[in-house]
């Protein structure tokens, strides 16, 4: 949940003018390119959790905050 609402906040700041600093993105990523690329970390994030069964709660864990942490800088920044 936490990505898609990354994914929808990044998309949004973009559409108004904002610019993305993550350099996997690009600074202006299409809205099907923050998608794709999201989606595509969100897939590798859930197999490593699958095969890392030890550290199944930090990668999840991480990964959630960190979307959660970008999701509320794209609305400061919007």
């Amino acid at each position: 949940m936490a990505t898609a609402i990354d994914a929808a906040t990044t998309v949004r700041m973009l559409d108004d003018g904002g610019w993305e600093t993550n350099p996997i993105m690009g600074t202006h990523p299409s809205d099907s390119q923050v998608i794709i690329k999201m989606g595509t970390i969100q897939a590798i994030t859930i197999i490593a959790a699958h095969y890392f069964e030890g550290f199944r709660s930090w990668i999840l864990g991480v990964k959630t905050g960190i979307n959660t942490g970008f999701a509320f800088l794209n609305e400061r920044n919007h």
